[in-house]
């Protein structure tokens, strides 16, 4: 028994003096020590240039972690800029004992003032594939490697005990980690072989604590600047972000994202465009669902509910878009279009789009589909078999329509005294315009295009109004397939009676042939 407790006693002392070592070697250790090591061993493995200007703080026990400063990355030679990444600060630590239990706890995980400069040489060559070690260590390593195993006997493949592969299976019971900060990185792009130039600065992703089931405050933006094109475009984004600890769904709740956009190019004044949504993902069932979706933009507003299924294999894509009412002038204004003018002064002043779709593969279907031009309404489906083939099929209903109303405005002719009336004057015009045709103008078609057509549907309008004549159910039935163009019927009741004419086009060869069928019935 006295045996026993003396060794009793030996252990612990023996484990007294391995923890007062630990901590005195803890309390002594200073990794700046070791800064000359470390930058050999990475200009080793990088073939550049690199420092650390900045201290080295290392914590071992009970949070194992690192906070380094001023963290330099040289270029690659032949490059102009002064560093290929720099670090102004990179804080981590992770508490040590949580781990034994499957437990993950963190600190603010800190990395402030990335600076990155990536570029592409006037060859066409970058400075960020080529990071490699000297040719004779690499070389060494392999051929160390090859004799150790041409030399090493085949081991037996090892065998997982049930043990082993349910622990590995075991997801972590908790997570916590106070925060995230990436705080003021910058990213330069310049590539010479184009002329282009392109930097995205104050970039910043802030988070509030990470844990599991429980929301997380993301915040992120940036600003971009490119030269081609010329864009100055700053981007914001917020949301509750919640994940379980099985990682089988996420929630992106109260999702804003905002694009305030200055394209001179493009965009006569700054544009902001806004996206609101809540974003929902089913990562075992590979399922999306994006609900009430609220898109503004140049004066729009666009509210759709959108799925995607099967979204890493087959992607279906399916749901509901509505655009509100808005004017389309306004919108082309913006866009700095400048649309005709037209004999109606509020002429698409209210536009709006609704309809169902779904996108599987190269088919997709608008369904349900509506479409609002001023007073009139078009109604119907549209069917793309094949979007690569453009196959198309589709049954379109206006139910009115006035062409006058989008006809340019009908101006009067000026009469000189002493010409005669405005009848006369008119007249001599037409008389004149008439002398200075032949009859004999080619008339220019795109045949190409023409014999790719695959197309199959009817359009109707209800009630057609064009020039002086009113006309009443206008059908146009088309069916384009392999050169050959149908159109039967074209039909229409117009002045007390009924036309109907078949019209055939082949485009098959360089000189397209027609054929022309019509009926004209108690006209008036």
């Amino acid at each position: 028994m006295k045996i026993v407790g003396r060794t009793i006693k030996i252990v612990l002392l023996l484990i007294v003096l391995i923890f007062v070592a630990l901590l005195a070697f803890v309390a002594t250790f200073d990794a700046n020590n070791y800064k000359p090591q470390i930058i050999e061993q990475v200009e080793n493995a990088t073939g550049r240039d690199f420092a650390i200007n900045g201290d080295i703080n290392l914590s071992i026990f009970p949070w194992v972690g690192i906070k380094i400063e001023e963290v330099v990355l040289g270029n690659d030679k032949g490059f102009k800029g002064k560093h290929f990444a720099a670090i102004k600060q990179l804080d981590v630590k992770v508490n040590v004992l949580p781990l034994l239990k499957k437990e993950v706890e963190i600190n603010v995980i800190r990395l402030h003032g990335l600076d990155v400069s990536l570029e592409v040489a006037k060859n066409k060559s970058n400075n960020w594939t080529n990071f490699s070690a000297p040719a004779s260590t690499s070389e060494t390593a392999a051929e160390a490697g090859s004799e150790a195993r041409s030399t090493a006997p085949k081991e037996q493949p090892a065998v997982e005990s049930e043990t082993d592969t349910a622990g590995a299976d075991t997801p972590l019971r908790s997570l916590k980690i106070e925060g995230f900060e990436f705080v003021d990185a910058i990213i330069r792009y310049d590539d010479r072989s184009s002329n282009m130039k392109a930097t995205v600065s104050e970039l910043n992703l802030q988070t509030s604590a990470i844990t599991f089931d429980e929301p997380i405050e993301v915040k992120f933006s940036t600003r971009i600047e490119s030269n081609q094109p010329v864009i100055d475009t700053r981007l914001t984004m917020s949301t509750q972000l919640t994940f379980d600890k099985d990682f089988t769904e996420i929630d992106l709740s109260e999702f804003v994202f905002t694009i305030i956009a200055d394209a001179s190019e493009f965009l006569p004044q700054p544009e902001t465009i806004e996206i609101k949504s809540d974003i929902n993902v089913l990562l075992e069932e590979k399922r999306v669902s994006i609900k009430q979706l609220q898109l503004s933009a140049l004066g729009t507003n666009t509210i759709a509910n959108i799925t995607i299924a099967q979204y890493s294999d087959n992607p279906v894509i399916q749901g509901s878009i509505e655009v509100h009412p808005f004017n389309a002038r306004q919108v082309a204004k913006r866009v700095a279009v400048e649309l005709p003018e037209m004999a109606r002064a509020d002429a698409l002043n209210k536009v709006a789009i609704k309809t169902k779709i779904k996108l599987h593969g190269e088919k997709f279907q608008a369904n349900d589909f509506s479409l609002t031009l001023d007073d009139s309404t078009l109604s119907g489906w549209i069917h793309l078999l094949n979007i690569t083939k453009q196959q198309l099929r589709y049954d379109l209903t206006f139910d009115r329509l006035n062409l006058n109303d989008y006809m340019p405005p009908v101006t009067e002719p000026v009469v000189s005294a002493g010409t005669g009336s405005a009848r006369e004057g008119a007249s001599a015009e037409a008389v004149a315009v008439a002398d200075t045709s032949t009859g004999d103008e080619q008339i220019e078609l795109p045949l190409e295009m023409m014999r790719t057509l695959d197309m199959q549907g009817d359009f109707r309008i209800t009630a057609l109004t064009a020039k002086e004549y009113q006309i009443k159910q206008f059908l146009l039935s088309t069916r384009a397939q392999k050169g050959i163009i149908d159109i039967k019927p074209l039909s229409m009741q117009v002045l007390q009676g009924q036309v109907t004419s078949d019209v055939q086009l082949n485009v098959k060869k360089d000189i397209p042939a027609y054929a022309i069928k019509l009926d004209v019935n108690q006209i008036q």
